[in-house]
């Protein structure tokens, strides 16, 4: 037990613990893991929009942020004052009514409108960023794991990091997650630094992160929780209690950063062009919307593709091993830092499940953990001469088996790109057996050599989980590609309405969410409900200025891909055929465009 004002012993630097010479190549390495997390989070950099309802990541991005961050170059600060709209538009007496989008600090918007100002409307611009941001947080992963594990436990975990898909994939969508990620990290090795000094003081440097994380997003509060658990725990150990008081000024900086975004909001907003419906919203979203059995299916899905099947197996056993190290009574030097950043994504799951059952990404704000507690589990195999060895390559043959799932799943057909992205990948994946056997005969002839590639069973076990990682990477990025939104923005039948600030653009359908990134006017989109169309009709069809143009962008295929994907019931095609008709009945015209049923609504 630490006496009062002394360093917890669980948080303790495990750098002291091995030689400083590899200063120069662990930079090196992790120059080489920086440059690789950027390769990957720049795959779909110059993409279009894909729009397809799988790509949760794309259709989010374009529509959630890419939209309002146009608004904010659109319009400008002055007039937007510093919030995204959610629709603007000019009513029957010459009033501009707007409401904008509260929900969320305004950061998301803001810094895309900034790369988007300096660029140009692009997607690459929007994007750009928030790779960046991911990279940092692949940054801050390597700091934390070296001050509490050691130099080679900060690079194994910065390479974990850098390719698990959580991080690659979601980490820079055009969105939060991946500041939280980074800011998370920071967070807790601020407050590890700080519990490590002897004089006490004030956790300045960790309150002023989570200040930043504030402006970012509110989900780094349940990093918060974890760290003041972390904290409690420090206090209970050593008595500590005037340190337990002083992180109180972790959540304030937080706190402040939220007090912030409320004035914002109240002072420079009228209150009737705020989204008016903060407290349907949270209710809405703390509801299971399904049985617990399938809500617990749905995210175990999610995990089982975000994290790949054998990173989610990596997970698993190296979460076993900790407890079991825990119940053994041994424990893990700053295994407690490790449930700081765990315990996140669990607690922004069950706290919002409504939302997590569509929100694909709510996992990935605890990458840091996934990667700092399978580097560390495969680190201390590496230390354990026998015991470890078997271990390491029972692993990674278990991997490799589980790698299957990622295969091409038609063969390696030399026609698809996927053949030539998968090829050298699955290779890597599947050495790992042949590794194995090769050492095993190796020992009856070449003792040394054995024993050398032995030793290796957890790095190769590290190298396995990398190259799927990798894969299942780019596999997400192939799997999602789609020109859809594209074609639809580039026909000459739409250019002129997009262009158009007096055109109102109705979507009704995920291809068109993203059409506000594009549009010089007006963007209401919403799920294909009749309910949802009786109110743009009430809130605004009938206030709108008369010398607007109104356009319904309908998905005349609908019933065809919810019917292929499973999703269509009896109820949900009738419905969707009672708004077809009742569009017709709105609009009185229809054409169709390739994928989209166009209405326009006639003006008087």
């Amino acid at each position: 037990m630490s006496k009062p004002g002394q360093a917890d012993p669980s948080v303790r630097n495990a750098d002291t613990e091995q030689p400083h010479a590899e200063g120069g190549s662990s930079k090196r390495w992790l120059v080489l893991i920086l440059v690789l997390a950027l390769l990957l989070r720049c795959l779909d950099l110059n993409d279009p929009w894909s729009g397809i309802p799988g790509d949760f990541r794309s259709t989010f991005g374009g529509a959630a942020t890419g939209g309002p961050a146009r608004n904010l170059v659109q319009y400008g600060l002055w007039e937007t004052k510093g919030l995204p709209y959610s629709l603007r538009f000019e009513d029957r007496n010459g009033q501009l009514q707007y409401s904008y989008y509260s929900h969320h600090p305004a950061s998301f918007a803001l810094i895309t409108a900034a790369s988007m100002k300096v660029f140009g409307n692009h997607e690459w611009a929007a994007r750009l960023p928030w790779i960046l941001i991911s990279c940092l947080a692949v940054f801050s992963v390597w700091r934390l794991g070296t001050y509490l594990f050691g130099v080679r436990c900060g690079l194994w975990a910065a390479l974990l990091a850098a390719v698990l898909p959580t991080g690659a994939h979601y980490g820079s969508m055009l969105w939060t997650e991946g500041a939280v990620t980074w800011i998370g990290a920071e967070v807790v090795l601020a407050s590890v630094r700080w519990l490590r000094e002897r004089d006490g003081g004030i956790p300045w440097a960790a309150a002023g992160w989570a200040f930043l994380g504030g402006l970012f997003e509110w989900s780094l509060g349940f990093v918060l929780v974890g760290v003041g658990l972390f904290v409690l725990a420090h206090a209970l150990r050593g008595s500590c209690w005037r340190r337990l008081w002083s992180s109180l000024v972790i959540p304030l900086g937080f706190g402040l950063a939220v007090l912030l975004h409320a004035l914002h909001v109240t002072l420079v907003v009228p209150r009737d062009a705020l989204l008016d419906d903060s407290e349907q919203t949270l209710a809405w979203v703390r509801s299971l919307p399904v049985d617990l059995g399938s809500f617990l299916n749905i995210q175990w899905n999610y995990l089982w593709r975000d994290l790949t099947g054998a990173g989610l197996l990596g997970l698993i056993a190296a979460a076993l091993w900790l407890l079991l190290r825990a119940l053994g009574g041994r424990g893990v030097k700053g295994s407690s830092a490790l449930f700081a950043l765990l315990l996140a994504a669990p607690l922004y799951v069950a706290l919002f499940p409504s939302r997590s059952v569509n929100h694909h990404f709510f996992w990935a704000i605890s990458t840091p953990g996934y990667a700092l507690l399978m580097a560390r589990a495969l680190l201390e195999l590496s230390n354990r001469k026998k015991v470890g060895t078997w271990l390491g390559w029972l692993l990674a043959s278990g991997i490799a088996a589980m790698s299957y799932s990622a295969r091409p799943s038609k063969g390696f057909d030399f026609s698809k790109p996927e053949s030539y992205w998968g090829l050298p990948l699955l290779v890597a994946i599947y050495a790992a057996p042949a590794l194995l056997v090769l050492a095993l005969t190796a020992r009856l002839w070449a003792r040394p050599l054995s024993a050398r590639l032995l030793a290796a069973g957890p790095a190769v076990a590290l190298a396995v989980l990398t190259a799927n990682c990798v894969w299942g990477d780019v596999r997400l990025w192939i799997l999602r590609r789609s020109d859809r939104v594209q074609q639809v923005v580039e026909s000459s039948w739409i250019e002129p309405h997009l262009k158009n600030e007096r055109c109102l653009i109705v979507t009704l359908g995920a291809a068109s969410l993203p059409l506000q990134f594009y549009a010089a006017g007006p963007v209401l989109y919403g799920v294909p409900k009749r309910a949802d169309l009786e109110w743009i009709r009430a809130e605004v069809l009938d206030h709108l200025a008369l010398d607007y143009k109104v356009l319904f962008l309908f998905e005349h295929d609908e019933f065809k891909r919810l019917k292929a994907l499973g999703r269509a019931t009896p109820e949900k095609l009738a419905e969707m055929s009672e708004l077809r008709e009742h569009l017709l009945q709105l609009a009185g015209t229809s054409r169709v465009h390739g994928s989209i049923e166009l209405f326009e609504l006639p003006r008087s």
